[in-house]
């Protein structure tokens, strides 16, 4: 498993700062959005999507990266492992949060063929 040390421009310790300043994370919604994520944590959004597209941040896409969803808690504790400089996985290396109960799941169709359902 590959592990890097936090690069010099990485959002997370200024996020951290902000979470911290509007009252922590519980006055955050349970499932925050990338809405909350760059209004209440001055994360740019160009720089989410690019995480999100490579995987690198915890949490779902619900039919594109601009319908990203992640558990308040999860979220969290990704920023606190990303401010605090502590070596952390590089992206794909394990996602914490279940897929989202609309996402389609593969089963056979009455033929025995491969298919998608919602």
């Amino acid at each position: 498993m590959s592990h890097m040390t936090l690069p010099a421009d990485h959002p997370a310790p200024h996020a951290l700062a902000q979470i911290i300043q509007q009252g922590g994370i519980t006055t955050f919604p349970e499932v925050v959005t990338l809405s909350d994520v760059v209004t209440r944590c001055g994360i740019p959004l160009a720089w989410l999507l690019h995480q999100i597209a490579n995987d690198a941040l915890p949490g779902s896409c619900l039919g594109g990266a601009r319908m990203w969803r992640c558990q308040r808690q999860t979220f969290f504790e990704w920023v606190k492992e990303h401010a605090n400089e502590h070596p952390y996985q590089l992206a794909g290396a394990q996602r914490s949060d279940p897929p989202h109960p609309a996402t389609p799941r593969a089963r056979n169709d009455y033929r025995g063929r491969p298919t998608l359902s919602h």
